[in-house]
Parts: structure tokens; C-alpha cells; sequence
């Protein structure tokens, strides 16, 4: 997960036609493995885009009236906090804001973060990761793993792209949990690290606080793969 290749620089959205606003604020210049954030607020849409990253989006607060399509299918409704959308990579969809105002954030996951789980889980070999859609649904797991990311964002310490970095695992492992099309993921391992392991990651973090450490990193430390101390952590 440390490869330069997995670092977001851009949300991955391809504009067919129609405007989207400007995102007020992003995690790009935090540089993180795999997930990229993009906060809006109020903001207009009308438009048609193919998404190069999985998406994530939650309202944070306020009722926005929303219409989307999607291989055929539509729905327009009324997302308030805590209604999230699962946007898979790959296929055209079309949103349209109709009125209401509030905030919220679109967290973008790299198909290559899932795919990397899922070959750690199982010995099959899988071409591509397909996400099934969800319009305007509630997940309380994957809400707070995404207000969780938007904490260590404003956070910005030196440990911060760490605990990203496996926020998003944990956020890609519930994706494909309830999303995954293939539906035959082994579960991942239940446990967490042991205590020697934890306090071995620990030591290595608090060592190398001065440079820009990865999972993949404190992962190599541990002779383990990044998916799975990740997922541990």
C-alpha cells in the first residue's frame, strides 16, 4: 500500500457533461495511501461522471434533496446525517442536488486498497473488485469509520496518515462486506495484534515520529502484510 501508484493526487472524476462545484476543502496535500476526502459544502450539482476511485459519500449535517441514476435505475430523496452513497468505480452516474443545504464529504477509495485485501483474505486471484450501488442508505459502522478520517484530517499531527491510512482499510473491509458483488469474501481475521505485536508497532511509530510513516511501513516492521495489521490495528 505504500507504492506512490496508491497515493490519491485527484478524486478520479471524469465530467461527461454537466458542472459540479469546487470541493471547499481536500485531503490531497495530506499525501495519504489509497483514500483521498473532498468536503462540500452547499454545494450545486447537475451532472454525469465516471469515478476512477470507489466513493463514499456521507451528509454530515443540514437536508439535501438529491437525485441520482445509476445503470437504470434512480432515486431521488432527502439525505440527512448520516445518509450516506456508495458510488462503485468504473460506471457513468448522474447526481443532481434540488435545493435543501447542508455539508458532506465524498471519501475516495483506490480499487487497488480493496483489491489488495481481498487477495490477502483469500488464495483465489480476482481480476477487479465490482461494488454493487447504494442510492441513500444508512450504515452506522461506515459512518464512523468516515468521521473518523475527517477527524485525523483536522487532526494533521505526525501520526495522522498512520491512523488514515488503516481507517480506510477498515473502511474498504466493510465496503466489501456488504457491497462486494462476488459476495464471497472470507470474513478477515477477527483478531486484533497481539500485545507484543502492539507494542511493537508502537515503539516503531514513536521511533520514526520524525519521518513520513505509512501502514506499509510499520506493516514491513512487523513482517506483515498491509491489509491485514491494517485491518488488526
Amino acid at each position: 500500500m505504500a507504492s506512490n501508484e496508491l497515493v490519491l493526487t485527484s478524486s478520479g472524476r471524469d465530467l461527461l457533461c454537466g458542472t459540479i462545484a469546487d470541493p471547499v476543502r481536500s485531503s490531497v496535500s495530506q499525501g495519504w495511501h489509497g483514500v483521498l476526502l473532498e468536503f462540500f459544502s452547499g454545494a450545486s450539482a447537475d451532472f454525469t461522471a465516471v469515478f476512477a476511485n470507489h466513493g463514499i459519500r456521507v451528509q454530515l449535517n443540514g437536508c439535501m434533496g438529491v437525485y441520482q441514476r445509476f445503470e437504470g435505475k434512480s432515486l431521488d430523496s432527502k439525505m440527512r446525517r448520516g445518509d450516506l452513497v456508495v458510488s462503485p468505480a468504473g460506471i457513468p452516474k448522474t447526481f443532481q442536488h434540488r435545493g435543501g443545504d447542508g455539508d458532506f464529504v465524498v471519501v475516495h477509495l483506490a480499487p487497488a486498497l480493496l483489491k489488495g485485501i481481498v487477495d490477502d483474505w483469500t488464495e483465489a486471484r480476482f481480476g477487479s473488485v465490482e461494488l454493487t450501488h447504494a442510492f441513500c442508505t444508512r450504515d452506522p459502522k461506515m459512518e464512523r469509520l468516515a468521521l473518523a478520517l475527517c477527524d485525523e484530517y483536522r487532526t494533521e499531527d505526525v501520526a495522522s496518515g498512520v491512523c488514515a491510512e488503516a481507517l480506510a482499510s477498515q473502511l474498504a473491509v466493510q465496503l466489501l462486506r456488504r457491497y462486494w458483488k462476488a459476495g464471497t469474501a472470507a470474513d478477515p481475521p477477527a483478531d486484533g495484534l497481539s500485545r507484543k505485536a502492539l507494542a511493537r508497532a508502537i515503539e516503531y511509530i514513536e521511533t520514526n515520529l520524525a519521518d513520513d510513516l505509512t501502514i506499509q511501513d510499520v506493516a514491513d516492521a512487523l513482517s506483515m502484510s498491509a491489509g491485514r495489521f491494517a485491518h488488526a490495528f
